[in-house]
């Protein structure tokens, strides 16, 4: 018999582990898992809330796309992890300044 594939639960306290300890780059330094909830909250599908509580594991711990398949991770949430982490390196940046309330930064533009 094929065990159960992992449910949103289970991405859920992957996160939480993976995230502990770590804080987000907020005026209120609130524990960094309260962001990948957030997007996940903004989605229905199962498929989805699972990429989007995962999203920044792979980034941010060391968590690898082969952990997920290994673990049985279906292989649309592994994808949609791995097309949100093919981020540029000016785009991650641009991000982070936005965070912080940071202007763009147009040193690239010259």
């Amino acid at each position: 018999m094929r065990p159960a594939s992992p449910r949103v639960e289970d991405a859920i306290a992957l996160a939480a582990r993976l995230h502990s300890g770590q804080r987000y780059p907020s005026p209120e330094a609130e524990p960094y898992i309260f962001h990948p909830l957030r997007v996940m909250l903004s989605f229905v599908e199962p498929a989805e809330q699972m990429a989007a509580v995962l999203h920044d594991a792979i980034e941010d711990t060391e968590l690898e796309l082969d952990d997920l398949v290994a673990a049985g991770y279906p292989a649309e949430v592994v994808g949609a992890i791995e097309c949100l982490t093919q981020v540029t390196l000016s785009e991650s940046l641009a991000m982070r300044r936005r965070w912080r309330g940071l202007p763009p930064s147009h040193e690239a533009a010259s």
